[in-house]
């Protein structure tokens, strides 16, 4: 769970553990609106693995204490399967609905298959970074409402990522200044620069640049202030190919490089 909300750009996860605490939380740092609306949030992260989760192992009035313990607006609980999800007549649901409208705080359930699902279109697709993710912890409580977001995401035709825009402009600044780590700012000006111009805010370009690391794994990496890699563009960009090639078809077919 660490690793996927890594990689969709979340940001301060980490991993608590123990009796009577979350397994972790993630932050998604995002800047207010204009007229001052809070927009960042904060998510408990729960993995349950094994057999079905049984109302009991689910343990809602637990989750609503991690969650109050360690002011998260939100809760993701993973598991394998969920013998508590029979519909919106279910206890658990019933429970999970009614801290919502006394908190304003939703608990969220979730395939292991369906996260797995999330992570990869969220790497290879431009869907509107981490505020557009909330809509999942807002609005879906049974998994297989979950299921139903990811599967709406999934069959979405999104704008073209510029991979190799980006790419291709990391290099240039590497070849410039070899001996100086390439800043995420460096790059935001240089890609204005190109002919045609390309133009990205910093979030979206560290949302583009965590997605190709995801994507090709060990030649791409995007830390918190600076961007690395250690091939060519054109073959990391041959790397992320092969990579979506892997993808379900019905995922594949949606995504351009």
């Amino acid at each position: 769970m660490r690793a996927a909300f890594e990689a969709m750009g979340f940001a301060n996860v980490i991993r608590i553990g123990g009796s009577g605490k979350p397994d972790g939380t993630a932050e998604a740092h995002l800047a207010a609106t204009e007229d001052g609306t809070v927009q960042r949030y904060k998510v408990g992260l729960e993995a349950k693995s094994g057999q079905p989760v049984t109302a009991h192992r689910l343990n809602v009035s637990g989750i609503a204490r991690h969650m109050e313990d360690y002011s998260c607006d939100h809760h993701l609980v993973i598991g394998n399967g969920f013998a508590t999800s029979t519909g919106d007549d279910s206890a658990s649901v019933r429970e999970i609905n009614t801290h919502k409208q006394n908190t304003g705080k939703t608990i969220t359930l979730m395939h292991i298959d369906d996260l797995a699902r999330l992570v990869r279109i969220a790497s290879a697709k431009r869907i509107g970074g981490l505020s557009r993710l909330r809509g999942l912890f807002k609005d879906c409580v049974t998994p297989e409402q979950s299921k139903e977001w990811v599967d709406a995401l999934s069959v979405e035709e999104p704008e073209r990522r510029p991979y190799q825009e980006i790419l291709e402009t990391i290099w240039q600044l590497v070849q410039e200044q070899p001996s100086e780590a390439v800043e995420y700012a460096a790059v935001v000006t240089e890609l204005r620069h190109r002919n045609p111009s390309v133009r990205m805010t910093k979030t979206e370009l560290i949302e583009c640049c965590k997605a190709m690391q995801v994507l090709a794994s060990g030649v791409v990496y995007a830390r918190e202030r600076t961007v690395e890699i250690n091939r060519r563009p054109d073959l990391i960009v041959e790397d992320i190919r092969l990579a979506v090639g892997q993808y379900p078809e019905v995922e594949r077919r949606t995504i351009h490089i």
